[in-house]
C-alpha cells in the first residue's frame, strides 16, 4: 500500500512540475507569443513522461525546455492564435454587455471553441509528427468537423475548465495543463496521420 501511494505523489509531482513549466514557458514568452511553443512542448513532454517511466523533476524540466526552444519559432502563429481568442472573447462580452442578443454571442462561442478545438488537435499533430503549422492547422480544422464526437468531449473540458477558472483560479492554474494535455492525447491519440513534408 506504501508504495503504491509513493508511486503515486511521484506521478503527480511530476505532473505538477509540468503545469508549472508550461506556465513559465507561457510568460517568458510574454503569454501571447508563446502559446504554439509552450503546448506543444507541454505535449510532447507528457508523452515522453509517458513512455520514459522514471524520470526526476530536472528530466522534466530539460525536455520541456528543449522542446519549448524547438518550436519557440511560432511565434507569430502565437501572436495570431492569441489575437483571435482576444477579440472574439471581446466581442463576446461586448455583445453580452450591450444585449445584442444571443444570437451573436451564441455564433461568437462557436466560433471560440472552433478556435480552441483546431488549436488542439493542431498542436497535437506537431507534437506527435513533425510537420509544418500550417498543414497541423487544416487537419486540425479538418479533424474538428470529422471527428465530431471527439470535439464534443474536447468542448465539454472547456466548459469544465472555464467552470472551474471562474470558482477556483489558482486550483485551475495547477490542474489546467495537465488536464488538458491529458484530454487532448485522449481524444487525438487514435488519428492517423498522412505523410506530410
Amino acid at each position: 500500500m506504501g508504495s503504491k501511494f509513493s508511486s503515486f505523489i511521484l506521478v503527480l509531482h511530476k505532473y505538477l512540475l509540468l503545469s508549472l513549466e508550461y506556465w513559465r514557458g507561457l510568460i517568458k514568452s510574454g503569454l501571447i507569443y508563446g502559446v504554439v511553443p509552450a503546448t506543444v512542448a507541454l505535449i510532447m513532454t507528457y508523452m515522453y513522461i509517458q513512455s520514459a517511466g522514471e524520470i526526476d523533476e530536472y528530466e522534466v524540466k530539460e525536455v520541456f525546455d528543449q522542446n519549448f526552444i524547438h518550436f519557440n519559432r511560432y511565434r507569430l502563429s502565437s501572436f495570431l492564435v492569441s489575437l483571435s481568442y482576444i477579440v472574439a472573447s471581446s466581442m463576446f462580452f461586448f455583445t453580452i454587455k450591450g444585449g445584442h442578443g444571443w444570437l451573436v454571442a451564441g455564433l461568437l462561442i462557436y466560433f471560440l471553441l472552433l478556435i480552441s478545438t483546431t488549436f488542439s488537435y493542431a498542436m497535437f499533430f506537431m507534437a506527435k509528427k513533425t510537420i509544418n503549422i500550417k498543414i497541423a492547422f487544416a487537419l486540425g480544422f479538418t479533424m474538428t468537423i470529422k471527428r465530431f464526437g471527439s470535439t464534443l468531449l474536447l468542448w465539454m473540458a472547456y466548459l469544465s475548465f472555464a467552470i472551474l477558472a471562474y470558482y477556483n483560479l489558482i486550483l485551475f492554474i495547477v490542474l489546467f495543463p495537465v488536464g488538458y494535455v491529458m484530454i487532448v492525447e485522449k481524444v487525438s491519440r487514435s488519428i492517423t496521420l498522412p505523410d506530410h513534408k
